[in-house]
């Protein structure tokens, strides 16, 4: 478990990310392009309870997951992307990073990444842990096999304060595609959103999302 403090700054901004945890050998034959799998849990608390604050979009300290965008030219798949490692820039190829803001929790990571971590009030100081648990112990290529794995699915809370000056929902990070609300009100698209809690999803393409009251929120998405 390591102390990181806030890093603040812009809810979405993601250059004042802190704290990188590079994921890229959850394989055991990562230089023989063997595929890496694994469980990885991630905990954040506050180190002093009571104490830590959400940043301007309602969001506390959580995860930043950089993943490789897969250099793929036909038809649609999904696999490991073997030749791209966050930590290592002299194996950098022509590929761009995905970045994926989420809730701590337990995530199947299958392909090489970073974790990081944003959000919160600058400073504010909490205990985060990361735990990876390898379940893919294949040690030669040959023996490795392509498998199309589920989705990496991940969702985002946010506490939001009303503002009747302000009332739309703050903006979701990138990738995040649909919209939940645990407790409170909003309106979509001139239209009360009644049904709470998980499950009861709206696409964030349905128009308007405006807060009628204090609220907590949730965007989920997979990739």
């Amino acid at each position: 478990m390591s102390l990181i403090p806030s890093p603040g700054g812009v809810p979405g901004d993601l250059s004042q990310a802190t704290g990188a945890v590079p994921l890229c050998d959850l394989g055991p034959e990562f230089e023989n392009k063997i595929p890496p799998a694994a469980w990885v849990n991630v905990s954040i608390r506050a180190a002093v309870p009571g104490e830590a604050a959400p940043d301007a979009a309602g969001r506390f300290l959580h995860c930043v997951f950089e993943f490789a965008h897969p250099r793929v030219t036909v038809g649609k798949r999904r696999s490991v992307v073997a030749n791209w490692a966050p930590s290592l820039p002299a194996k950098l190829k022509a590929q761009d990073p995905i970045f994926v803001e989420c809730d701590p929790g337990c995530y199947w990571i299958g392909t090489p990444c970073n974790v990081r971590f944003t959000g919160g009030r600058k400073g504010d100081l909490y205990d985060v842990a990361v735990t990876i648990d390898v379940t893919r112990q294949v040690q030669k290529p040959s023996d490795s096999f392509d498998t199309f794995e589920d989705p990496f699915r991940f969702a985002l809370t946010s506490v939001v304060t009303y503002n009747a000056l302000s009332p739309a929902l703050p903006t979701p990070p990138q990738w995040h595609t649909d919209f939940e609300l645990i407790q409170g009100g909003v309106t979509v698209a001139g239209f009360p959103l009644t049904n709470y809690g998980p499950g009861a999803r709206v696409p964030l393409n349905m128009g308007p999302i405006l807060l009628t009251e204090n609220s907590i929120v949730r965007t989920v998405g997979a990739l």
